[in-house]
């Protein structure tokens, strides 16, 4: 009775000091939700673990058309995904990747992403409340969710015949301390030690899997909580999720005895179940009979992950929304053409906005660093996010759904052994391709097309390339600094440029996107800004003013 008069006191003590600490997490955690919405995503991210954000794409790869990885790189579109990523769990942000990876050509889909993301958007405090829930889910750091998730049914097989054996043998030995103090303690201690040595031999072999379960019976408890809020507007998906958490109640209530909530919480009540697990095998157990429940759920897994990412995912979008200056929801046209006022990059710092009009090709010209392949990336950026997040950086775009290519930021690939002007024909290529592939419209942009080779070439090839990509299934949009190919394309292509302006001798980019083609050049000028000599820059310019003139090179 005297020790209950001491360690009471000091388990209350410890109760009261853990529950005080979880409740100033939340509310710092709370905090830190609310100031976060309608900001600048300024999330840092180790680079393992954005590579694993990629993954449940991966596995959705080839279900849907996607942009693939020359587009995807050409438009810096991992940076513009941490610009949206306003998400607070794995499920959350790898299904908003995929989103923005997989260009949508239903108009019901794109109304349904319109109508919950404005659902959101339209009371921030629910939406908040939601991501507070997203947030007690979190992120699996370690691992890609769909690495393991959809492979459950074929993780490695454990003995649990054995593990049941040793449990066994455990409980024979506490019972035989009754008759035989000495016996039933060495049988005791050898069989905890044998339990010990053979749990974390049989747990290496499927750890990364015990986290996915893990967080499959987090993902639910957080359906069930998403379910029970107040939202009729989401009634639909409130009742499926609730469906789908009676479907996995008894996964459920298996998983307990592998995780008992986040590991990351340090409550007495852990620690405590750990040790029971290390000494009962009783996770192992679990996970067995998890692993053959699996096997036909598959499917309900799929809609669990499809739904709670794709909700958050709107919430992500909507708070994104609140961070721009200024957006417009893109409307669906029938005709191969493309409307945009006043688009901006949603990457650029102080943008300038430009508007364009485009139902045949567009050929843009102009001087170095004007803004062309700015422009290009702009309306390319435009385009899939009209058909990904629903979301334009603009007043209004009309459009039809694009099949979304382009050929602008490539390298050598030393792997393959391939130099530059090899990487670019076959980007090229693929373009052309892609017109006999399916039944929708392209939309495609290249930036200085065919520069890997010599300026003869270059211009013949160049000229019939793009002569081809303007055909009725295409918009094609190209920037160039060969001005012939203006004239040998003036009747498949409309001109535009960009220009500079000279101040005070310095030299001005306005970035304003202009009728026609370019009629300066800055290239020489630019070497004088920089301070190469002026004997250099004056026979420079002389040389190329002998060329324009005359057409032929002095000797």
């Amino acid at each position: 009775m005297g020790y209950l008069k001491i360690v009471l006191p000091i388990l209350l003590l410890l109760i009261y000091v853990f529950w005080r600490n979880r409740r100033a997490f939340e509310q710092a955690r709370r905090a830190q939700i609310k100031a976060a919405w309608g900001q600048v995503a300024n999330r840092e991210y180790e680079y393992e673990e954005f590579a694993r954000i990629s993954h449940y794409y991966k596995e959705k790869k080839g279900t849907h058309f996607s942009l693939d990885d020359i587009t995807w790189n050409d438009l810096s579109l991992d940076d513009v995904f941490k610009r949206i990523n306003h998400t607070w769990s794995s499920v959350g942000e790898e299904y908003l990747y995929w989103m923005l990876r997989t260009p949508q050509f239903d108009a019901s889909v794109m109304c349904e992403r319109e109508r919950v993301i404005e659902v959101f958007r339209a009371d921030r405090n629910m939406a908040m409340a939601m991501q507070e829930i997203y947030a007690q889910l979190g992120r699996a750091r370690r691992i890609a969710l769909a690495d393991y998730l959809y492979r459950l049914p074929d993780a490695p097989k454990l003995n649990g015949w054995r593990s049941l054996l040793q449990d066994i043998l455990l409980v024979l030995g506490i019972v035989l301390m009754i008759a035989n103090q000495s016996i039933g303690l060495l049988l005791t201690i050898a069989m905890i030690v044998l339990n010990i040595i053979t749990y974390y031999q049989q747990k290496a072999k499927v750890e990364s899997y015990f986290a996915c379960v893990s967080y499959l019976l987090q993902l639910s408890k957080a359906g069930k909580k998403i379910a029970k809020m107040n939202v009729p507007q989401l009634h639909s998906y409130q009742v499926e999720l609730q469906n789908l958490e009676h479907r996995f109640l008894t996964i459920a209530r298996k998983a307990i005895w592998i995780t008992t909530g986040n590991r990351m919480s340090g409550t007495l009540w852990d620690m405590l179940m750990e040790y029971v697990r290390m000494i009962t095998h009783v996770d192992l157990l679990a996970f067995e009979q998890i692993r053959h429940l699996m096997q036909g759920m598959i499917e309900d897994l799929d809609r669990l992950v499809e739904i709670t990412g794709f909700l958050e995912s709107c919430i992500a979008i909507a708070s994104y929304r609140e961070s721009i200056s200024y957006y417009c929801a893109p409307e669906t046209i029938g005709e191969n053409r493309l409307e945009v006022k006043d688009v901006y990059h949603p990457l650029v710092e102080s943008p300038v906005a430009n508007s364009i009009c485009a139902n045949k090709g567009v050929l843009l010209t102009g001087s170095n660093a004007s803004g062309k392949t700015t422009f290009l990336k702009t309306v390319a950026l435009a385009a899939v996010m009209s058909q990904t997040i629903h979301t334009v950086l603009a007043h209004s775009y009309h459009a039809p759904r694009y099949r979304i290519y382009s050929s602008m930021v490539l390298k050598d690939n030393l792997e393959k052994k391939e130099s530059y002007y090899m990487v670019e024909i076959k980007a090229l290529k693929r373009m052309l391709d892609a017109v006999f592939e399916g039944d929708t419209f392209v939309l495609c942009f290249v930036d200085e097309v065919l520069r890997g080779t010599n300026t003869v070439e270059r211009i013949a090839a160049s000229a019939k390339l793009l002569e081809s990509l303007s055909c009725k299934q295409v918009l094609p949009f190209a920037a160039t600094h060969d001005q012939e190919l203006t004239e040998l394309l003036k009747t498949c292509y409309d001109n535009y440029h960009f220009e500079e302006r000279m101040v005070e001798g310095d030299i001005i980019f306005p970035y304003q996107l202009m009728e026609g083609p370019a009629r300066t050049r800055n290239a020489i000028r630019l070497l004088a800004q920089v301070g190469y000599d002026e004997a250099i820059v004056s026979e420079a310019e002389r040389l190329a003013e002998h060329f324009t003139r005359e057409g032929v090179w002095e000797l």
